[in-house]
């Protein structure tokens, strides 16, 4: 098997071009989809502290128009759906592109008496070990740059939340005991804790990593049993549709 899981790296190396093509967008996926699990995690922070800052102004028509939690959260699952279809889409065809470049050595180590889950191992590793490469980089990436992650999460749930009917919160510009400039950037404004934001984090990294693995290896799993069929039945013409 490790010499089995060499070659197979070597080969990244030998189709380097397609290599880093994959890794560009594994890369786009693990982020796009991390960030819209903490986006989906970190709805009940900012819904409690918006909870505070209603309860301290004391606006009860403001609280009967704010958009629950459960719509906002269903949006970003919406959202994790999407972008779990455009990965799976893009899976199939560089997991097809990889068995075409490679069909005639995997007929002849069928043809030698090479193992199914060895042949496979060859197959899914030159597609696994790029994805989680790229998911621990961008994790590294995360952690060294914050304050950078923790205001593209500010901007683009602000963004998102334009979507749902908000209440104007331009009139309250000022309560009974302070005078706040209250417009609805600030008024929904996260404020972030760092032990809970690390912990949000780090189950999106979890979430992402599982989610991506899990389909990737899914995905892997089926295509790889109708092309082993196909091997066994002699059939070829599989790989000259794609």
């Amino acid at each position: 098997k490790m010499r089995m899981i060499r070659y197979s790296t070597a080969r990244l190396v030998y189709y380097k071009k397609q290599t880093i093509f994959y890794c560009l967008f594994s890369s786009i996926a693990a982020f796009l989809l991390m960030l819209a699990c903490n986006l989906y995690h970190v709805q009940t922070t900012i819904y409690s502290q918006v909870q505070e800052r209603l309860n301290f102004l004391d606006i009860t028509a403001v609280k009967a128009n704010l958009p629950s939690i459960v719509t906002i959260r269903q949006f970003y699952l919406k959202v994790i759906v999407i972008l779990l279809t455009i990965f799976s889409v893009m899976f199939i065809f560089f997991f097809q592109r990889s068995l075409r470049q490679d069909s005639q050595e995997l007929i002849n180590w069928r043809l030698a008496g090479l193992s199914k889950g060895k042949i496979f191992l060859f197959i899914a590793w030159q597609l696994m070990l790029p994805l989680l490469i790229c998911c621990t980089v961008l994790f590294l990436w995360i952690v060294l740059f914050q304050r950078s992650y923790q205001e593209m999460i500010q901007q683009i749930n602000f963004l998102c939340l334009k979507f749902f009917d908000m209440p104007d919160i331009h009139s309250l510009a000022t309560t009974s005991k302070l005078a706040i400039p209250m417009d609805q950037q600030t008024f929904f404004k996260i404020e972030f804790v760092n032990d809970l934001f690390l912990i949000d984090t780090l189950k999106g990294f979890y979430q992402t990593v599982l989610m991506l693995a899990g389909t990737s290896m899914t995905l892997s799993i089926l295509q790889f049993s109708i092309f082993y069929h196909r091997l066994k039945k002699g059939r070829m013409i599989f790989f000259d549709t794609i």
